[in-house]
């Protein structure tokens, strides 16, 4: 099992439980654990054999800005399950997100696991 980690991403979604919330981006930082195998990249050497994840962050960078999500746990399901239906090399995906919503907390944050 060989994993690829993006921490601390940050992006704007429209996400929150009351309307107004969601009438403007808040800013959210994802952990993205994917679970693939490295074999044949390791030993191809090509992109091709293994997971973009430039292209992972372009795909999230987009939804943000086509949808919104009330639940914190909406959200890390269909970014979840974006990543499956776009990436056939993933076997699986953990999506944690993050927000600071809550005056004496430091964060507020949900994880998701999907499997192929």
């Amino acid at each position: 099992m060989d994993k690829i980690n993006i921490k601390g991403l940050r992006e704007s979604f429209k996400v929150g439980h009351f309307d107004e919330e969601r009438l403007f981006p808040q800013m959210i930082e994802l952990d993205l654990e994917i679970v693939t195998n490295f074999d044949k990249a390791i030993t191809s050497s090509d992109l091709n054999d293994t997971i973009d994840y430039t292209q992972i962050v372009s795909k999230i960078n987009i939804a943000s800005k086509e949808k919104e999500w009330v639940l914190l746990e909406n959200l890390v399901h269909d970014l979840a399950i974006l990543v499956l239906n776009n990436f056939s090399l993933v076997d699986n995906v953990k999506i944690k997100a993050t927000k600071n919503i809550i005056e004496n907390a430091r964060e507020v944050s949900v994880e998701h696991y999907a499997n192929r």
